[in-house]
C-alpha cells in the first residue's frame, strides 16, 4: 500500500541526490510543507515519523525531532495567549517536523466568529513561508474536512501546504499481507482453518 507516499519519498531522495551531484557544497533543503489526507488507520502518523527519519538521514533537516501537536497544543484559552503558544510549538520543532494532527479542528465554527484556532493558523503562516527549509510542517486530517474547512480558512494556506499526499484505504489483499507480516514478526502461525477464513474476513 501507500504507493503515493513511497513515490513522494523517492522523489525527494532523487532531488536531493541530484542537487548534491550538481553542487557538492550546496546546503540542500526540502522547501515544501505537506498535507497528509485520508481516513484513520491509513498510516499518516506512522509514516510522518518515517519520513522525518529519512529526511534527517539525508541531511536536509538538521535535527530529528518530531513534535506532534493538536488544536489544544496551539490554541490558548484567553485573548493574547494563542500566538505565543503556537510560536513556541513551531520553535520547538525547528530543524525537524511539527506534525499537526486533525488540523481542520483549528477551524471550528462559532456563532460569534471568535475562534482562537484561526489566530493559530494566522500565526503559522509567517514561519511556514519565511523559514521554509528550516523545518518541514505536515498537517493531517480527513480529506473532506481538510480541503473544505482547513485550506479555505485562510488564503495563504494553499500556497504554504503545496504538496498533498492521499493515504488511500488498504485493500483486502494489502491488509492480509500486513497481518501475515505481523504474525511472522511475532513468531505466530495460523491453523489451516484460520488461514482459509482469513482472506474472507478481510474481504468482509
Amino acid at each position: 500500500g501507500i504507493d503515493e507516499v513511497k513515490a513522494e519519498v523517492h522523489r525527494i531522495v532523487r532531488n536531493v541526490q541530484k542537487a548534491r551531484s550538481e553542487n557538492p557544497n550546496a546546503d540542500v533543503r526540502v522547501m515544501h510543507h505537506y498535507l497528509f489526507l485520508g481516513n484513520p488507520g491509513t498510516g499518516k502518523t506512522t509514516d510522518c515519523s518515517c519520513i522525518l527519519y529519512i529526511l534527517y538521514q539525508l541531511g536536509v533537516l538538521p535535527n530529528g525531532q518530531f513534535i506532534e501537536v493538536r488544536r489544544e497544543s496551539l490554541v490558548g484559552e484567553y485573548i493574547g495567549t494563542t500566538a505565543p503558544k503556537t510560536m513556541q510549538a513551531v520553535e520547538s520543532a525547528m530543524g525537524g517536523v511539527p506534525f499537526i494532527d486533525e488540523a481542520y479542528m483549528l477551524c471550528k465554527e462559532t456563532t460569534d466568529n471568535r475562534d482562537f484556532g484561526r489566530e493559530a493558523i494566522d500565526t503559522l503562516l509567517g514561519p511556514l513561508e519565511n523559514q521554509k527549509g528550516d523545518f518541514v510542517c505536515i498537517a493531517t486530517g480527513y480529506t473532506k474536512e481538510m480541503m473544505e474547512r482547513f485550506i479555505p480558512s485562510n488564503p495563504g494556506l494553499k500556497s504554504r501546504f503545496d504538496t498533498h499526499i492521499t493515504f488511500h484505504d488498504y485493500t483486502a489483499p494489502q491488509l492480509h499481507g500486513i497481518f501475515m507480516g505481523m504474525l511472522k514478526k511475532s513468531g505466530y502461525t495460523l491453523s489451516e482453518e484460520a488461514e482459509h477464513r482469513l482472506s474472507h474476513f478481510f474481504e468482509d
